[in-house]
């Protein structure tokens, strides 16, 4: 059964650590307990297998998963040659309520689940990419409102996935669920009409619909998600531009090039280029580092106290 964690936020939690995690070779993550900070891994390419307690989880693109304090956290099997995510470390200021049931986060609040699947993967992955870019600034302060910021987003996207998945009620109109629709499935789809066959409306119908409340045509906004996908996928790796057209759903690069320019104002490897100074370390294994005498002080001044099971 799924655990969902409840973070207060009416204080800014401490901002840890973070990195992007990039496998040169299949690799069995070690054992590894996390002294009272909270650990989320988000899954970019590949496959993640990691036994928290008792439970396996393996964590796919697109997925994350909430790595608790004071368990054990130990691979079971080797993550493959080529995975890739993003790993976060930071210690909450308030205690962390954790229950069976989902319940829809309150103001200053978020709710995740240990599991869970991304609802609009390119947003929550950018808010991840200006976390971790946020280490060494000239205030901490603002790492650890970026920390805050992610948590709330990633507990957004989630109830925007429990929504899609369970709320579609009759009232909802066919706009609201198509660009649901579209923010889960933009690399999948080929051709408009398969939104006809979906909905069982034409694709001018849909289209007006859409465009009449969010501004935007239905292919405009294909687009627009595909190329913020390119866009993580220039800066993460080191992928050649034929290879990120084909994987962000291009039907050829010369058609990716002419796009990507027209609409971001520089070509593909001009914008590799302008964000290769992106603080990501890329450590071969998420490791464990001494958590400093400040933090600790605050956390015992806030009075936080930790379960120790």
């Amino acid at each position: 059964m799924n655990q969902y964690f409840r973070f207060h936020l009416t204080k800014i939690p401490f901002y840890y650590v973070s990195g992007l995690y990039t496998g040169t070779q299949d690799w069995c993550r070690k054992e590894l307990i996390q002294p009272g900070n909270y650990g989320i891994m988000v899954v970019l390419r590949g496959e993640v297998y990691l036994q928290i307690g008792q439970q396996d989880y393996t964590v796919r693109k697109n997925e994350y998963l909430v790595v608790p304090p004071f368990k054990s956290a130990q691979g079971f099997q080797p993550i493959p040659t080529g995975s890739q995510y993003i790993w976060l470390h930071f210690f909450p200021r308030q205690a962390v309520e954790v229950g069976s049931h989902y319940h829809k986060a309150g103001v200053r609040e978020a709710v995740l689940p240990q599991h869970g699947q991304l609802f609009n993967a390119p947003r929550v992955v950018s808010a991840a990419v200006e976390l971790i870019n946020s280490e060494g600034t000239a205030s901490p302060y603002y790492s650890d409102l970026a920390v805050a910021k992610f948590l709330v987003l990633i507990s957004y996207d989630h109830a925007q996935l429990v929504q899609s998945r369970y709320g579609q009620a009759a009232h909802q109109n066919v706009a609201n669920q198509v660009h649901k629709y579209l923010l889960v499935h933009f690399l999948e789809i080929d051709h408009l009409a398969e939104l006809a066959d979906v909905w069982g409306f034409s694709v001018p119908y849909l289209n007006r619909k859409f465009k009449a409340k969010y501004h935007v045509s239905l292919y405009e906004f294909l687009i627009e998600q595909r190329l913020q996908y390119a866009k993580n996928l220039l800066v993460f790796g080191n992928d050649p531009v034929y290879a990120v057209a084909s994987q962000a759903h291009f039907r050829d690069s010369k058609n990716f090039y002419r796009m990507f320019k027209k609409r971001v104002g520089t070509s593909p490897l001009q914008y590799r280029k302008l964000h290769a100074d992106y603080r990501i370390s890329t450590p071969t294994y998420d490791s464990v580092i001494p958590v400093s005498d400040k933090i600790m002080d605050q956390l015992i001044k806030d009075g936080l106290k930790w379960p120790h099971n």
